[in-house]
């Protein structure tokens, strides 16, 4: 099931940019898609699984010219910061695949957000990405709120409980 949910942000990102149309003036030239995750510390496992994935993603859908760029975020929001901005400012970046499981995920999305560039959040649950990418995130996963108040629902309503401990 988790291999399913890692592929499904990467079919989107196909469909997306296979349904846009380019404009004239622009010169004809591969779709630049940065994919953000941890590549070294301690989230490093899931990283590379979402990199594994987009690789074998990128090899069958290699006709749609589509670049796609690896940031590692370390797990640090400051450098991501910077490496994302220099990267954006150097590729022309469109896109932006998001596999965070770090503290970086607010401080994308308001580079997004600035910049005009679609976010398609596969991990990250915090509430606020939506308030702070505002028209350019897209999360495939829910909000830890959404995921709280439903838990509490099913707890008070299903198992009849009305309080808990954690």
């Amino acid at each position: 099931r988790n291999r399913i949910l890692i592929f499904v942000p990467f079919f989107i990102l196909i469909l997306l940019f296979s349904s846009c149309k380019q404009k004239q003036e622009t010169p004809k030239g591969n779709i630049k898609v940065v994919a953000i995750m941890s590549l070294s510390g301690e989230a490093k496992a899931f990283g590379q699984s979402c990199k594994n994935a987009l690789e074998l993603l990128s090899k069958h859908f290699s006709k749609k010219e589509i670049e796609i760029m690896y940031l590692d975020d370390e797990n640090n929001k400051e450098k991501v910061e910077a490496s994302l901005k220099a990267l954006i400012a150097k590729e022309k970046v469109k896109a932006i695949i998001l596999c965070s499981q770090g503290n970086s995920a607010e401080t994308i999305a308001k580079i997004a957000a600035d910049n005009e560039i679609i976010v398609i959040n596969a991990t990250a649950t915090d509430i606020i990405l939506g308030k702070v990418g505002k028209d350019f995130i897209y999360s495939l996963c829910y909000s830890n709120e959404f995921e709280g108040n439903a838990l509490a629902q099913f707890t008070f309503e299903k198992l009849k409980f009305s309080t808990a401990a954690i």
